[in-house]
Parts: structure tokens; sequence; C-alpha cells
């Protein structure tokens, strides 16, 4: 018996270490099991040929189970149990462990068996699962004489209990081996009579043979119905922490869909599963180019790049020569840097001096004049300084004389090649004559002069004029000598802002 317990066992290890673990909640079960049947303790009153010793064998029986579970951790179990086996009126001492036979048999028993358990699952998510159960039954047994054919009975009420190991071959079938424990506490009914198998009073259990038995068995049971897989992602829903997963999605032990590149669409429905990490993607998990630069929307710093445009990595058109025209619509790739373009990249030289906007130094140059890279006049330099003008008028004249028109043509071809030039223009007196009228002749002398320029082309905007008179604070000269006060008599031009 050891040996063949010990196969099975072997067996059924096997068979569920490559089996998945069972849902118990809500699935219905069948059972049907083989047990052994040991009556135990005898009543400390029973007396047989004047000894006191358990005289029923070890016998056997076949049973039916019918499960629900509640949950994966528990299950009610109503059990129907038929057991056999005789006594041995021979033996000297207690036979419960003894193999039935019928050789010195004066009584075969015949025991009908009902229970209902609550079992209790210790580690529901392993192949093999231990549990313990208890519960109420009620035995029927009978006492038959083989001599007589005479089979009185004795109906008790009785508390079940034991513990068990199930190994789950799939979600339907599995092994059960358990052992079981009976214990009878009163007495329902009986037509056993009295001094029937010397015992007095069949109601009072210190009479009887035994009062109880164990019954180690082995079975297979067989489920249907169950857990519910509503989203059907292969994880039943009492264990499925997503449990509206979309179809066709793939999930994890959790029940909960995967997204491998995190854009947002499960794996599984995902037609594009390497889309980098930002991109936006469509319902298919494919990522959008609204502007088909070949840079994903999410990604694309530029979105709106016009189609065809060269782009850099972040989507945006690229600008070679960095004049702020992208290249798709710059008509002059090669514009110097710094130069001012106009919309479709091209420089702009609004003095025509070849030398761009933005570069030239020197805006509004004449066209005729030559300048240098930075477009300022080659020949023709700024006025730097001051210029001092001693000018002999002719009798009633503040027109310049011939020296200071020398000079003040110079300062025409100067006005002319800076056109942002402007010039201040002062005049003086010595301090001989009324102060109101030096006043008034330095101002109109300072006037001549910017007559005659005005002449010769140079705008009036970019002229100012004062008179100074004979302000002592700006005399250069001393007015007791006739050089000093020819110094004194002056135009100053310098350049003004």
């Amino acid at each position: 018996m050891k040996q063949w317990y010990r196969v099975v066992l072997c067996a059924a290890i096997a068979l569920a270490s490559t089996a998945s673990a069972t849902e118990r909640a809500g699935k219905t079960g069948i059972g049907v099991r083989g047990s052994a049947f040991a009556p135990l303790l005898d009543g400390s009153d029973f007396r047989l040929n004047s000894r006191a010793y358990e005289p029923f064998m070890m016998g056997g029986g076949v049973g039916v189970d019918v499960t629900h579970g509640f949950s994966n951790h528990f299950e009610l179990v109503a059990m129907f149990t038929y057991a056999t086996t005789f006594d041995d009126t021979s033996a000297a001492d207690d036979q419960s462990f003894s193999i039935a036979k019928n050789d010195n048999a004066t009584v075969r028993i015949n025991s009908l068996e009902f229970g209902l358990l609550g079992r209790v699952f210790f580690a529901p998510a392993s192949n093999v699962q231990p549990y313990v159960m208890g519960g109420v039954g009620l035995d029927m047994t009978d006492y038959k004489d083989r001599a007589t054919e005479a089979a009185p009975g004795v109906t008790d009420f009785a508390l079940k209990g034991g513990a068990g190991l199930m190994f789950a071959f799939s979600e339907a079938v599995a092994l059960d081996v358990r052992g079981l424990f009976t214990y009878d506490l009163s007495t329902a009914s009986t037509d056993i009579t009295s001094g029937t198998y010397g015992v007095a009073d069949w109601e009072n259990y210190d009479d009887r043979p035994f009062r109880a038995y164990l019954q180690p068995s082995i079975g297979l049971t067989f489920s249907f119905g169950g857990a519910k897989d509503e989203d059907r992602d292969g994880v039943k829903d009492s264990r499925d922490a997503c449990p509206m997963t979309p179809m066709g999605a793939v999930v994890d032990e959790s029940g909960c869909p995967l997204d491998g590149d995190k854009d947002g669409v499960f794996d599984g429905l995902d037609q594009c599963e390497a889309t980098p990490a930002g991109a936006r993607v469509d319902a298919n998990g494919c990522p959008m180019d609204s502007d088909g630069d070949g840079v994903f929307d999410g990604l694309d710093a530029c979105s709106g790049t016009p189609a065809g445009a060269k782009v850099d990595s972040k989507g945006c058109a690229l600008d070679g020569d960095k004049d702020g025209v992208p290249d798709h619509a710059d008509r002059q790739l090669d514009t110097p840097a710094g130069a001012q373009v106009d919309a479709n990249g091209v420089g702009i030289d609004s003095d025509g001096d070849g030398v761009y906007d933005g570069i030239d130094t020197c805006p509004g140059t004449p066209s005729d004049l030559e300048v240098d890279a930075m477009g300022c006049p080659v020949k023709v330099v700024r006025l730097v300084g001051k210029v001092t003008l001693n000018i002999k008028y002719a009798p009633n004249s503040f027109e310049p004389d011939g020296a200071a028109m020398h000079v003040l043509d110079s300062l025409v071809e100067i006005m002319r090649a800076y056109p942002d030039t402007r010039l201040m223009i002062t005049g003086f007196t010595d301090s001989q004559g009324p102060l109101d009228k030096n006043l008034e002749l330095s101002q109109k002398r300072a006037g001549g002069v910017a007559a005659y320029l005005q002449n010769k082309g140079v705008d009036a905007e970019r002229l100012r004029t004062e008179g100074k008179g004979e302000d002592p604070s700006f005399f250069v000269g001393d007015n007791a000598t006739a050089e000093g006060r020819r110094l004194n008599r002056r135009v100053e031009i310098e350049t003004a802002q």
C-alpha cells in the first residue's frame, strides 16, 4: 500500500510541475475517489470475547465529491462515501490498520457517509496546493451478521476534518490526496437491539466497538465553469488588475496591457512597435509626420516645414548661410554673414556700392565712389576734428574767400561720400565793435558758409549754424594785436550729432 501511494504522489508532482495554477472562484467540481476505511477508538466499556480491543479491520470505500469555489482560497465540499470492512474475531489486539479479510469475520460493516465541509487552500496560485478542511456529517452504518444476514443499523451525527494536497494538472483536472478523520458525536437513530455484538446500549458510545474512523484517500477532481475572463486577455477576472483591456492587446501576468515603446498604443495593437520616445502616433501606434519632412510630430520643432525642404534632426529647414531664409527658398545660398537679405535670401545693397547692408558701415555712399570691404570710400576720409576758416571777406559780403572755398569743396566731397555726416558751423568775431553787431555778424558769417555748402548740393538738414559774437570765452588770440584779432575772426566747422 505504501509503495502504491509513493508512485502516485511522485507522478502527481511531476505532472503538476508542468501545469498552470487553477482558478477556483465560481467553479463547480465533481470528484471521484477511492479510500481506505479504518475504524478507531473503541469504547472504554466495549468487550469482545472478554477482551477490550478494536475488532474491525481497515477496509475500503469509494466516494463522490461535489465542490463549489467561492474564491480561490475557499470552496464548499459535499461528500458522499460508501465504505465497508469486516471484523476479526480471532484477533487479540487492535485491528484498525490490518488489511480487511473475511477469514475470521462474523460481521460486515457497510457505511454510507454524507458530509458538508469547507476547504481552505493555502497556495491557490501554486501547482501544488495544500489545504485543510472541516465540517459536519451524517453516518449511516449497518452491522450485517454473516450467519443470520441480519443487518441492523445506526445513524450518527459526526464532525469531520482533515488535510490534503491538490495537484493541478490543468484548469479542469486535479489529483486530490487527503486524509479525513470522522468523529461521531451523537446518535440520530438506531434499530440495533441490545446485546448485538456484545453491546448493551448502542446509543452509549462507551459500549460501541468504535466511535471514529480515518479515511486516507486519493481521487480525481474535474472542474467546470468558474472565473470569467471578460476582456479575453488570458487572465481571469479575479486576478485581472486591468479588466477592461482591449481585445488583442498583449498583457502581463496581472492582466495589464504592455506598451513597449510607451506611445500609448498597446503591444499587440501597435503596428509600429519601435516608435521613438516623444513622437505622436495615430490609432495604430504609427508615428505621424504632418509636414512630411521625415521628422515625426512631437519631435519636430518646426512642424510647418514646406514640402520638399531639407531639414535638420529637429525638423527645422536648413539655412546654410544663416541669413534667416531657409535653403529651399533662398536664391542666394552664399550670402555673407551679417548681410541683410530680402525675402528670397538675396543680399540688399541700398547704396549700390557692392557692399551689402548690414556689412556696409558707410550706408548711402554714392555708387560712383570706390569703397573698401566695409563699404566706406577709399579716397575720401571722414571729417575728424575741427576745421577753422579765417576768411577775408569783401566789403558787405559774407561769402567765403577763395582759400575757404577750396577747403569747403573738400568738405562737400566728404559730405557726399558720408551721407550720415552732419556739420556744426559756428561764427566768431574779435572785440572791436558793438556786442550786438558782432553777434549778428558772427551768425551771418556762419550762414554764409552753410549757404555755400548748400549751393554745392549739401542738404540743409545736415547743417546747423550758430553765432558766438565776441564772447571772451571763445577768443583764441589777443585782441590788442592785429594778428590776435585776425585769429578771433573765424568760422569753425566740426561734425555734429
